[in-house]
């Protein structure tokens, strides 16, 4: 029986050191995936919102507030600035010295952009540059890290039990398995003591 435990305990501390280093390269990498898969998704609902700003009068007040059902119900903070007159054009944002402090910190024209930060919060950034006949405009749309950091604790915490299950699941089945290899094999080396002990009678006879 010690064999057994021997290997059980050899296996699941395999196991759970194989876990946990995938479990830390899981966790380094996942806040990066959740941000670029977020910028991915601002991009979409930013051309959306161009289109709609391209095709759509804005000095008609039906078409703003439809541009502001379109905000809410994406959830998105966003501003759009014009380059060639150097001001805001509108903005769902109520700071507005919060956005000209980023204006002037950050290079609106980068495609890579680094998290922008605010006063107390970090921002994840996409921005999508739209042309009218006088200027080059910029749309720039806003996710607080926050909210990914959230989506992050959950998906860890459901890693979490997983790994915890699968643990438990493991070393059943290593116990199991190692069971069935051991015991066949102690048997055996009980009966090799026997016959060793029968052929020592034998000769001292």
């Amino acid at each position: 029986m010690k064999l057994q435990y021997q290997l059980t305990l050899a296996f699941t501390t395999l196991l759970v050191i194989i876990m946990t280093v995938a479990g830390i390269i899981i966790y380094s990498q996942m806040l990066q995936m959740l941000i670029k898969d977020e910028q991915r998704q601002l991009e979409d609902k930013g051309e959306l919102i161009v289109n709609f700003i391209l095709s759509e009068d804005l000095n008609n007040t039906t078409n703003v507030q439809r541009l502001l059902q379109m905000l809410e119900q994406y959830n998105l903070q966003v501003f759009a600035y014009d380059e060639g007159s150097k001001r805001i054009i509108f903005s769902s944002i109520p700071n507005m010295k919060k956005i000209e402090g980023w204006i002037a910190d950050y290079d609106l024209n980068n495609p890579e952009q680094p998290l922008w930060q605010g006063k107390e919060d970090q921002y994840v950034v996409s921005i999508i540059p739209f042309y009218s006949p006088s200027a080059t405009q910029q749309l720039v749309l806003l996710t607080p890290l926050d909210d990914l950091q959230e989506v992050q604790k959950s998906l860890i915490n459901r890693l979490f039990l997983i790994f915890i299950i699968g643990i438990v699941v493991a070393v059943l089945l290593s116990h199991y398995l190692t069971m069935k290899l051991v015991t066949p094999l102690t048997k055996l080396r009980h009966q090799l003591k026997k016959l060793k002990s029968v052929n020592l009678m034998k000769w001292k006879k």
